[in-house]
């Protein structure tokens, strides 16, 4: 699989599925051990050989590829570098006040009267609580508040968590301060809402950050009443996990990065955060330019594509319309006999009956010979209207069209 997998250009995960999907079965565990051990190993035969068909494969240019590599293996060493230049964090001034971002003062503020809120709303009796000017504590799930705190932060943690929580992304407004980032809560896209944003020359990234959740189940030996639930209450409910979300994503959707792990996790990743949301900021702009570029040259190409199957339809229909031409100047062909016949005949029939059947065909004849039908017919299949000056669908590259 691994071998296969680089020779066609794809990932030995992606082969792997392309073989699920299509019922392909592929060697067990140990299958290579035990031949290189002298040991047999059966093969599985294909699964309905009567259906065998081509599969399909998502592959990747050797070129890009080694040149995704090379950029892949870039972006690591600049990130390296920019971690050396992230300072610890000094939250004193020399007065030894705190100094805070207004985001995360008002967030900790917020945070800092969640209890009171709790209390009053708990003591309100049920028919007050859905009042319009009842002040309510943020919404709970699963062990988890979902703050959006009015001129602050937008994040979900727990109680435990969130004063935590905050105070690093107060470390990480004020280390990206340091290069020159300005910070607010704005919407990544429309209908979205509003997310901590870090924005350095014209250049934005949006943090999002929560915390998991887990399936607590009770111990049997612990009773109903020693957790004060009422009896029959279910014998498991859903708990923080400690686990943190931190995600970072630009306004270019290729610019982004996201962290898992607990407290200690983010602490020591800390000067990688910070170094990878620079690194995307310094390099959004040029990946915003070839995603342009690329963008610019599929339409291009769709274009192109297009035009081609215009030009082939086209043809086709001048097909068409020389053969309705070709069948047009063959009834006019049979008409003039026709009319030459019916010249002979003129004399067959009753006196008052002559000179109306000559002007008759003398009308027939001039129109036939002023406007020939198929050479009407001809003109409409080659000329265009008269507000299109260029060249038509089917007319043959290199040959130049005139214009009147």
């Amino acid at each position: 699989m691994t071998k296969l997998s680089k020779e066609l250009g794809i990932s030995d995960v992606g082969l792997a599925k392309a073989c699920r999907r299509n019922g392909i079965p592929v060697p067990p565990r140990g299958h290579w051990a035990k031949l290189a051990a002298g040991k047999a190993s059966p093969q599985l035969p294909l699964r309905n050989p009567e259906n065998d068909s081509p599969v399909a494969l998502t592959l990747v240019d050797p070129v890009k590829r080694s040149k995704a590599q090379a950029d892949i293996a870039l972006k690591k060493v600049k990130i390296a570098k920019l971690q050396q230049t992230v300072e610890p964090i000094v939250n004193k001034e020399d007065d030894g006040v705190v100094k805070h971002h207004s985001l995360v003062r008002e967030s900790l503020l917020y945070v800092s009267r969640i209890p009171l809120l709790v209390k009053r709303y708990e003591r309100l009796p049920t028919h007050e609580r859905y009042g319009g000017n009842v002040d309510r504590p943020p919404y709970a799930d699963k062990g988890r508040r979902h703050l959006q705190v009015p001129n602050g932060l937008n994040i979900t943690v727990s109680d435990d968590s969130a004063e935590w929580a905050i105070l690093m992304h107060d470390n990480l407004i004020k280390s990206l301060s340091k290069f020159g980032c300005k910070f607010s809560m704005q919407s990544r896209r429309e209908g979205e809402g509003a997310a901590l944003c870090c924005e350095l020359a014209k250049e934005k990234i949006y943090f999002n950050f929560s915390e998991g959740y887990r399936k607590f189940v009770f111990a049997s030996e612990v009773t109903t009443a020693e957790l004060k639930r009422p009896v029959g209450a279910s014998d498991w409910e859903w708990r923080p996990s400690g686990k943190y979300t931190w995600s970072a994503r630009g306004s270019e959707y290729s610019i982004g990065r996201e962290w898992s792990g607990k407290r200690t996790d983010f602490e020591a990743k800390f000067s990688e955060i910070v170094a990878t949301c620079l690194d995307g900021l310094e390099r959004q702009s040029s990946v915003r330019e070839e995603r342009l570029a690329a963008e610019a040259a599929s339409r291009r190409e769709a274009e192109d594509r297009e035009k081609k199957k215009r030009a082939a339809t086209a043809r086709r229909e001048q097909l068409d319309h020389a053969l309705e031409i070709a069948q047009i100047h063959e009834k006019e062909q049979v008409l003039k006999k026709f009319l030459d016949k019916l010249d002979q005949q003129v004399g067959d029939f009753n006196e008052a009956f002559q000179p109306k059947l000559a002007g008759w065909l003398a009308v027939v004849r001039d129109e036939l010979e002023k406007d020939p039908p198929h050479i009407r017919k001809l003109a409409d299949a080659i000329l265009q209207p008269y507000w299109r000056s260029s060249e038509p669908d089917w007319w043959p590259n290199g040959m130049h069209w005139p214009e009147k």
